[in-house]
């Protein structure tokens, strides 16, 4: 379970990039849009070794990733590390999404 602190942080820091950075959000979102048109296959698969997948499930303006870490402890960082945490924040937050598939 994530705990609420830690979405309440992402949050705080997703909005805040939002209003702050609104030329470089507006150019990541076109970014993006290109990038989903482009991909590979609908999953974004990277590699298969016919024993594993590895995929993008997200992306993250570098701007946007400073500010989450600025605003978790590494022990809140460390717990945002996860599946479960990925799969949150693409549910709460699919302009970063990548896949059209979770």
């Amino acid at each position: 379970m994530i705990e609420t602190s830690i979405k309440k942080k992402i949050n705080d820091a997703v909005e805040d990039y939002m209003a702050m950075h609104r030329e470089e959000y507006s150019k990541f979102l076109r970014q993006m849009e290109w990038r989903r048109q482009n991909l590979d296959n609908e999953y974004a698969a990277l590699k298969n070794d016919g024993h594993t997948i590895i995929r993008a499930l997200y992306e993250i303006p570098e701007t946007l990733s400073v500010m989450i870490a600025k605003k978790l402890t590494d022990k809140e960082f460390d717990d945002a590390n996860s599946l479960e945490f990925d799969r949150w924040f693409v549910e709460n937050y699919p302009q970063f999404r990548l896949t059209s598939k979770v």
